[in-house]
C-alpha cells in the first residue's frame, strides 16, 4: 500500500512537471511567435505560482527579449536567490549585462556558468551562446542589443548541438549567429537542421526566406513564406516579413493585407506597429482602416505624418472639415520642404467641398500644389475649376499655365484654352464711352487668341491622323466672326472660309446632328452674300433656304425669301358737308 502510495505521489509529480514544462513551452511559442501579451501572462503566472529558478530565468529571457533588461535583472537576480547552483540566471546576468554594453563583466559572468556546469547542459549553452547574438529581430535584420559577439556565439553553440542533435534552440540560435557573422550558407544549413527536427517550425521557414529574399532570390524566399504560414498560420512574424516583401515589390495591397495579418496574430499594441500599419494601408488605398488603426493612437505622442495620413485618409473618405483641420496643422508643423503637391490639393479641394466653401483658401492652396508639383499638371484643375465657375479670363490664365507646363501639350487642354478665351471675349461688353475702343480692342484679340488655339488644335489632330473635330472647326469660325463688327466682317470676310468649312464636314457627317450650328451658318453666308460688297441675291437665297429646310418656321429666312408685302395706305376719306379749304390766290405784284 506504501509503494502504490508512493508511486501514486511520484506520477503525480511527474504530471506536474509535465505541465509546468507544456506551460514554459508554450509561452516560448508565444514569444517566438511575438505575441507578447499571451507570453507574458504565461511567463508571470508560472512564476507566481511554481516560484523556481528556471521559471523566473524564463520570466527574465522574455523580459530581455522585449527590450526591458532591468526586469529581467530582477528576475534573474530572483532566480539565483531560489537556487544558487543554477547555472542559468547567472547566465541571464551576464547577459544582461551585454544588454547594458558591459563586454568584459558579461564575459565572466557567462565563462562562470558555463565552468559551472562544465559545458554539459544544453540549455545553459543554448541560452549562453544566444546572449552572445544580442537577439537577432527578424524585423530588421539586427539585433535586440547592439553588444554582441558572433564568433563567441558560434563557439559556445557549437558544443550544444555537439551534445544534443535534436535541439532546435540550439540549431536555430547558431543559424542565428552565422547569419550575423554574415555567412548565409551555414544559417541556412542550420535553419534546415532545425526543420529536420521540427518540420513545421515558422520561424526556421522565416528566417531562411528572410535569407533568401536578402540574396534577391525571390522564388525561393517566396517558397519558405508560404511554407511557414501553412506550417504555422498563427506565427506572427511571418507576415510581417512577407509583408515587407511585397513592400519592396510595390505590391501595396499584399504588404497591407499581411501586416494587418501580423497585427491580428501578434495582438501587438505597439505605437510603432500599428503606425506601420497604418502606413501600408495609406499606401493600399485603404483609408478606411487608415483612420481605424490611427485612432487606436489616440492619446499617445504624435507625429506630423499622421496628420497628413489622417489629412488625406478624411479627404478620400470625404470627411472634408476634418481634413481642414490635419491639412492645416500638418503643413505648419512638418518641414515645408517636405511639403508634397497632394497636401495642398486635398487642402484646397476640401475647402471646395465645405458646407460653406472657401474658395479664396481653395485657390490659395491648390495654386501652391500646381507650383510644387513635378509630375502632375495642376494647373488644369485649377483652370477647370475657374471655367466651372465661369470665370473664363481666369481659367484662360491657368490653361496657358498649364499648356506652357507640358513639353508636349495635350490636344484638348489646347482645346479647352480656345474654349475659355472664346468665353472670356463674348462676355466683353462694348458699349459707348471712353473705354469702347479699348474694349473692342480686347475682345478682338481674345477672340483671335482663341481662334489661334483652335487652329493649333485641328493641326494637332490632323498630324496624328485623327478625325477631325467639328466643334474646333465652328469654333474658330464663330471667333473669326465675332471678332469684328458687322461691318467689319462684310468688308474682311475673314470667317467666310472657315464657316465653308465647317458647312462641308457637317454636312457631311448629317445635317440634323448638327442641326443649330449649321443654322447659325447658313444665316452667317446668307447675311453676306446678301449685304457685302459681294452682292450674290442667289447664293444668298441658296443659303436661307438650307435654313428653312432644318427649320421651316426660321422668320429671318422666311423673310428674306419672301419679303413681306408693304402694307395699302388708303385715301383720307372726305366728311361730307364741308367744304374743301380754299387755296388763298395770290396777289398780283
Amino acid at each position: 500500500m506504501k509503494k502504490k502510495l508512493l508511486v501514486a505521489i511520484a506520477l503525480g509529480f511527474l504530471g506536474f512537471e509535465s505541465a509546468v514544462a507544456q506551460d514554459a513551452t508554450t509561452g516560448m511559442k508565444f514569444l517566438d511567435a511575438e505575441q507578447y501579451g499571451k507570453a507574458k501572462e504565461v511567463f508571470e503566472q508560472l512564476a507566481k505560482s511554481t516560484p523556481t529558478a528556471e521559471n523566473q530565468f524564463n520570466l527574465g529571457y522574455f523580459f530581455l527579449k522585449t527590450k526591458q533588461p532591468d526586469l529581467a535583472k530582477t528576475a534573474f537576480e530572483k532566480g539565483a536567490g531560489l537556487d544558487p547552483k543554477d547555472n542559468l540566471n547567472k547566465v541571464g546576468m551576464g547577459a544582461v549585462a551585454l544588454a547594458k554594453g558591459d563586454r568584459a563583466a558579461a564575459k565572466l559572468i557567462i565563462d562562470e556558468a558555463l565552468k559551472a556546469s562544465k559545458n554539459k547542459n544544453v540549455k545553459v549553452l543554448t541560452r549562453a551562446g544566444e546572449a552572445y547574438t544580442g537577439y537577432f529581430n527578424l524585423a530588421d535584420s539586427k539585433t535586440l542589443y547592439p553588444t554582441t559577439d558572433p564568433a563567441e556565439a558560434v563557439r559556445i553553440l557549437s558544443l550544444a548541438v555537439a551534445l544534443d542533435k535534436n535541439n532546435a534552440d540550439a540549431y536555430s540560435a547558431l543559424g542565428d549567429a552565422f547569419y550575423l557573422k554574415g555567412e548565409s550558407g551555414p544559417a541556412v544549413s542550420k535553419y534546415e537542421d532545425v526543420l529536420r527536427i521540427d518540420p513545421t517550425n515558422a520561424k526556421a521557414s522565416t528566417r531562411i526566406a528572410k535569407i533568401y529574399w536578402g540574396g534577391k532570390n525571390l522564388v525561393l524566399a517566396q517558397d519558405n513564406f508560404k511554407k511557414a504560414i501553412a506550417d504555422n498560420p498563427e506565427f506572427a512574424p511571418e507576415y510581417r516579413e512577407y509583408s515587407d516583401l511585397f513592400f519592396y515589390g510595390r505590391q501595396y495591397k499584399n504588404a497591407s493585407k499581411n501586416f494587418d495579418l501580423y497585427l491580428e496574430k501578434s495582438g501587438s499594441t505597439d505605437t510603432e506597429d500599428i503606425l506601420r500599419g497604418a502606413q501600408l494601408n495609406f499606401l493600399a488605398d485603404e483609408f478606411g482602416k487608415v483612420l481605424d488603426k490611427l485612432k487606436l493612437l489616440e492619446g499617445r505622442p504624435r507625429v506630423p505624418i499622421m496628420d497628413r495620413m489622417e489629412g488625406w485618409s478624411n479627404f478620400k473618405q470625404n470627411n472634408y472639415d476634418k481634413a481642414v483641420s490635419n491639412l492645416e496643422r500638418f503643413l505648419a508643423s512638418y518641414d515645408k520642404s517636405k511639403h508634397r503637391p497632394e497636401d495642398y490639393k486635398f487642402l484646397g479641394q476640401s475647402h471646395l467641398r465645405l458646407a460653406m466653401p472657401d474658395t479664396a483658401k481653395a485657390v490659395m492652396n491648390l495654386e501652391k500644389a500646381a507650383e510644387i508639383d513635378t509630375i502632375e499638371n495642376g494647373y488644369k484643375e485649377i483652370a477647370a475649376f475657374w471655367q466651372s465657375a465661369r470665370k473664363y479670363d481666369k481659367a484662360a490664365e491657368n490653361w496657358e499655365k498649364a499648356i506652357t507646363r507640358d513639353k508636349k501639350p495635350l490636344s484638348n487642354d489646347i482645346f479647352a484654352y480656345g474654349q475659355a478665351l472664346y468665353a472670356y471675349a463674348n462676355g466683353i461688353k462694348v458699349v459707348s464711352g471712353p473705354d469702347s475702343l479699348a474694349n473692342r480692342q480686347m475682345k478682338r484679340d481674345m477672340f483671335l487668341k482663341a481662334d489661334a488655339q483652335f487652329d493649333r488644335f485641328n493641326k494637332f489632330r490632323e498630324e496624328k491622323g485623327e478625325a477631325p473635330f467639328l466643334a474646333a472647326y465652328s469654333s474658330r469660325a464663330r471667333a473669326n466672326y465675332f471678332a469684328y463688327s458687322r461691318e467689319e466682317f462684310l468688308e474682311n470676310a475673314l470667317a467666310l472660309p472657315h464657316f465653308q468649312k465647317y458647312i462641308e464636314m457637317a454636312e457631311k457627317e448629317g445635317k440634323e446632328k448638327n442641326k443649330s450650328t449649321l443654322i447659325f451658318s447658313y444665316k452667317v453666308m446668307g447675311g453676306y452674300y446678301a449685304a457685302s460688297k459681294m452682292k450674290d441675291d442667289m447664293k444668298a437665297k441658296e443659303y436661307f433656304a438650307k435654313v428653312l429646310e432644318l427649320d421651316p418656321n426660321d422668320q429671318v429666312a422666311k423673310d428674306f425669301l419672301t419679303p413681306p408685302v408693304p402694307p395699302v395706305v388708303a385715301p383720307t376719306p372726305k366728311v361730307p358737308g364741308k367744304a374743301a379749304p380754299k387755296t388763298p390766290a395770290k396777289k398780283a405784284k
